[in-house]
């Protein structure tokens, strides 16, 4: 008998603290997968990327047809007293013109293999003006020094869910998952000699480059002078961990 309560006593000592967790996480959201990765966060004094970044512009338009400048702001927010962000104002009223923001890694920096599965987060403020329609780039190269291609997605912050965050919070996080990036590619089937349509998704393990697209003609007339704020971008290994 004496062993016995031992041994029960034991079983307890183990296995409490486990029964305990798993009661604790029962009536909560579900704690996120280790291994989460911020790309930039503009949150910081010194914001940190491993490469290069900044905007791209046209320089032949005139600043009143096309421009784009970039500013480090802390705004105030209802959830919190104050938040960092970039500040992108652009300007792109005559026809055709476009500018926008680039995140450039340096060789060997852009490995996001393991968010294969996962999603892509902006948290974004829209300022005075600013577009609920963007194009954001995804590039990535079929080896380490292969031919990059581009993986383009439109971005919206119209939606009521959206609206609704920027409303209560002062910012949304607009998820994007990675599976979503995909390109239509066309070749000669030696075989049968016709035209094949396939397509083609990201070499997450190479990826080059981010861009933010800012274009006339996606844009309504009275938002082609706008404030788009940035407050950080990152990688999450499940859309719901965001």
């Amino acid at each position: 008998m004496r062993r016995i309560t031992w041994f029960w006593l034991a079983v307890l000592a183990f296995v409490g603290p486990l029964a305990w967790r798993a009661t604790a996480w029962a009536g909560e959201r579900v704690p996120r997968r280790a291994g989460g990765q911020v790309i930039v966060d503009f949150s910081k004094p010194q914001p940190e990327f491993p490469g290069k970044r900044g905007v791209f512009r046209d320089p032949n338009d005139p600043p009143d047809l096309q421009f784009i400048s970039e500013d480090l702001v802390t705004e105030k927010v209802p959830e919190k007293k104050e938040l960092g962000f970039l500040q992108l104002t652009y300007v792109v009223e005559g026809l055709g013109t476009y500018n926008g923001y680039w995140f450039q890694y340096e060789k060997g920096k852009g490995d996001w293999e393991r968010f294969k599965d996962g999603a892509l987060v902006l948290r974004l403020r829209m300022g005075p003006n600013c577009t609920p329609r963007f194009k954001f780039e995804l590039k990535t190269a079929d080896g380490e020094d292969g031919v990059v291609t581009v993986f383009p997605k439109y971005v919206s912050l119209g939606d009521p869910e959206t609206r609704k965050a920027l409303a209560d919070k002062g910012y949304a996080d607009v998820v994007i998952p990675l599976t979503q990036f995909r390109v239509k590619k066309t070749r000669l089937d030696p075989n049968s000699l016709q035209v094949v349509t396939e397509s083609k998704a990201p070499n997450l393990k190479h990826v080059t480059e981010l861009t933010l697209v800012f274009e006339q003609n996606q844009i309504p007339k009275d938002q082609r002078k706008g404030v788009l704020l940035i407050n950080s971008i990152r990688l999450v290994e499940r859309e719901s961990d965001k």
